[in-house]
């Protein structure tokens, strides 16, 4: 029995976004900005570009409007970006997509881990998306995800596949995807998805996306051409996989994909060799990008089990590890971190709270300049406010003289010679500098609270301060869980302002860890492996903190 294959196929280039998003090395702009151009100069007529999601969750695609606004438009491409909701699909809006992408899976178990919701309560939160996209001339694609298998429920029934097309159709969605997300899907059962969409879906707005984890894609896409689909998604140099999909290796390879159709006469309209360079191009970028990452981290490792320099080092295994127990001076460095932790973090914050909260207050005059007044330290040149410090608090500073003047000392404080004062002058200095810099993310929060909800508890008598800690606080809290966090992780690796107004002094009082890692790397007798042990204390604790904070977002955002 003869069969009759598609004249001609069009692929969808999806390895910019979904290729992309599972790189855990993060692209510059520009690279894919560059990627873009040489996969339409290859022939490529529809290219996924961007997703308009929470950097927070899909961290390589934080740069989305700097990529859309950078590429240039070519004439007969479509440009199509994935918006999970209206939010993003608003923030897409201005990048002009021709087409945008919603995304809904045939797995009620891959749906609940995915985005937190079931299969129809993600289709109800999707249609507001299709109808605004629809009336803004934007065309609709629906991705239909473990079509063919779900890593935590197992086999996925065509009926069930059916049942998705059907509530997408139902909301506007112009075409779909049939997504085999984790690869496990097998030529039968890829005719019979099919099969299932067609009840919905003519042919003509039905595409395969197929992942090659079991070296499956091609007899996948051989076999929707055999059903007529002549419609495909492909990334370029295999990239991809689903982050939130266990298992989820990358997509078919454009490149592998061409290579097939061109051989069995198939037109495509690209051209292979353009193709093979673009994918060249990202793997050596990818490559590049992993070097700077790997090889340091790489390289710290090995110093950390050796000792010495030059020609002198030697392995030690871990007794750099286990020389910091006995080493009195990381314990002092490390005592002070956790200090200047302890007092200056949380004071810094409740500082910068309560002034954005009187910054913002609509009566108060000169507004505008008080908030710059605040926010200037942050910008202001590290050795100027280093000297001006050193100036401020040195033993005939301008502090001691205003003290003596209004009678409150007798006698000048020693506040750079004496330990816990040249500590309370490094966690003045911190606070100073950047509290202005916290106020601002709290500004930008309070524009958001409805102002209805303050005039409310106005009218029934509550006070200010009431106010502040009833409405302003609890409505802030997300602001101030991810201030607290990276408030922490920067006094973690505190260096510049200890190192610039105290050196460390007197005696080490103020000394934190960044600052001995850098002693013993360039000031002491040079030993840069047990430098390098020091260092993974810090990471460490800024791991921590890290996970702590992708742990307490997830929760909330449950």
């Amino acid at each position: 029995m003869s069969i009759h294959y598609p004249l001609s196929v069009r692929l969808v280039e999806v390895g910019p976004r979904d290729g992309l998003q599972n790189e855990q090395q993060p692209l510059p702009a520009a690279v894919k900005i560059e990627l873009v151009q040489r996969l339409q100069h290859s022939g490529l007529r529809e290219i996924e570009v961007t997703s308009y999601v929470s950097p927070k969750w899909v961290p390589q695609m934080a740069d989305n409007h700097q990529v859309m606004s950078g590429i240039e438009r070519r004439a007969g491409v479509r440009y199509s970006v994935l918006t999970p909701n209206l939010k993003g699909f608003e923030a897409a809006l201005a990048d002009r997509p021709d087409e945008i992408v919603v995304f809904g899976a045939a797995s009620e178990a891959f749906s609940q881990r995915n985005i937190n919701c079931s299969i129809a309560e993600s289709i109800e939160r999707f249609a507001p998306v299709v109808q605004a996209a629809l009336a803004a001339g934007i065309q609709v694609r629906g991705a239909m995800s473990c079509t063919l298998g779900c890593p935590y429920e197992g086999e996925i029934a065509p009926e069930r596949v059916e049942r998705l097309a059907g509530l997408m159709k139902a909301i506007g969605v112009q075409r779909v995807d049939i997504a085999d997300t984790i690869g496990v899907g097998t030529p039968l059962k890829v005719q019979r998805v099919i099969e299932a969409t067609l009840k919905v879906y003519p042919l003509d707005q039905i595409s395969g996306h197929f992942h090659d984890t079991y070296g499956q894609a091609l007899s996948n896409t051989l076999a929707a051409l055999q059903m007529g689909v002549w419609n495909f998604q492909s990334s370029v140099a295999g990239l991809g996989g689903c982050p939130y999909a266990k298992g989820a290796t990358g997509n078919v390879a454009t490149e592998d994909l061409v290579y097939l159709l061109h051989g069995m006469g198939i037109e495509t309209g690209i051209d292979l060799e353009a193709l093979v360079d673009a994918g060249a191009f990202i793997s050596a970028a990818l490559l590049l990008m992993a070097a700077f990452t790997v090889y340091p981290i790489g390289k710290s490792l090995w110093m950390s089990t050796h000792s010495g320099q030059g020609t002198m080092v030697q392995f030690v295994g871990l007794d750099n590890v286990s020389r910091l127990w006995s080493d009195p001076i990381f314990a002092r460095a490390l005592t002070n971190t956790f200090i200047y932790l302890v007092i200056q973090v949380p004071f810094m914050i409740v500082l910068a709270l309560v002034m954005a909260s009187c910054l913002n207050m609509p009566n108060l005059k000169f507004r505008g300049l008080l908030r710059t007044a605040v926010f200037l330290p942050c910008v202001t040149s590290l050795v100027a406010y280093s000297v001006l410090f050193r100036s401020m608090f040195s033993y005939d500073g301008i502090i001691n003289a205003t003290l003596l003047y209004l009678g409150v000392i007798s006698s000048p404080v020693p506040w750079m010679t004496d330990p816990f004062w040249a500590r309370f002058v490094v966690i003045t200095a911190l606070t100073w500098r950047w509290t202005g810099y916290n106020m601002v993310f709290y500004l930008a929060a309070m524009q958001n609270i409805d102002k209805s909800i303050y005039e409310a508890a106005r009218i029934d008598g509550i006070s200010a301060f009431r106010r502040f800690v009833s409405i302003t606080i609890p409505m802030l809290k997300p602001v101030i869980l991810f201030t607290t966090i990276t408030s922490t992780i920067g006094t973690l690796q505190l260096f510049d302002e200890v190192m610039n107004i105290t050196n460390g002094g007197p005696a080490d009082s103020t000394l934190s860890l960044s600052l001995y890692i850098y002693n013993l790397s360039f000031r002491y007798v040079p030993n840069f492996g047990y430098a390098a042990t020091v260092s993974y204390v810090i990471v460490a604790l800024v791991a921590a903190m890290a996970v702590l904070q992708f742990y307490l977002a997830r929760e909330r955002d449950r």
